[in-house]
């Protein structure tokens, strides 16, 4: 895939599960790029949302890539869970 095809098309493979913080049960999330392995959790559906909402604003034809620059900002927002990120094997 190309840059231009990156910017209009994004994968990813997304996970759920429940996890019970402080009495109260939470859904946490991750993404995985299909397109570069990269993997971004988060702490809550909200943070979800804000991060898949920042990317598709960002995301206009012929713009470059900023997913980085997205989930760097996202990184300050983090509720305890850190930014994981891993490569394709």
């Amino acid at each position: 895939m190309n840059d231009e095809q990156s910017n209009r098309y994004q994968t990813y493979l997304l996970r759920l599960w429940r996890a019970q913080c402080q009495g109260t049960w939470q859904w946490r999330a991750s993404l995985e790029s299909r397109h570069t392995g990269e993997r971004q959790l988060f702490a809550s559906l909200g943070q979800l949302f804000a991060f898949l909402g920042e990317r598709c604003d960002s995301q206009t034809p012929g713009a470059p890539d900023t997913y980085l620059e997205s989930s760097r900002s996202l990184e300050h927002r983090s509720l305890g869970i850190a930014d994981q990120r891993s490569k394709k094997r």
